[in-house]
């Protein structure tokens, strides 16, 4: 089975997401296991806190929202687990 390999920004972003869901819930396995599963190799991993300046980089898209603050406050709240697939 070939291994499909995910490019740049949004890769990160569905691992940073889900990875960040996953720890609030204690399922790090099951999420990497999932991505593993869709044929993705992870090639690395670092626990890693969020800043706001970096966040506000990588939710550009979305900074006027309404709910913005509350993404910032949520992916802020705690160490993420970043997955270089």
């Amino acid at each position: 089975m070939k291994k499909r390999q995910p490019r740049g920004r949004l890769a990160q972003a569905c691992a940073d997401e889900s990875v960040s869901y996953a720890k609030t819930r204690k399922q790090f396995g099951e999420v990497i296991g999932r991505f593993e599963k869709a044929g993705f190799e992870i090639r690395g991993a670092k626990l890693i806190a969020l800043s706001d300046e970096l966040l506000k980089e990588h939710y550009a898209h979305i900074a006027d929202r309404p709910f913005f603050p509350d993404i910032v406050e949520f992916m802020s709240s705690r160490p993420v687990l970043a997955l270089v697939l």
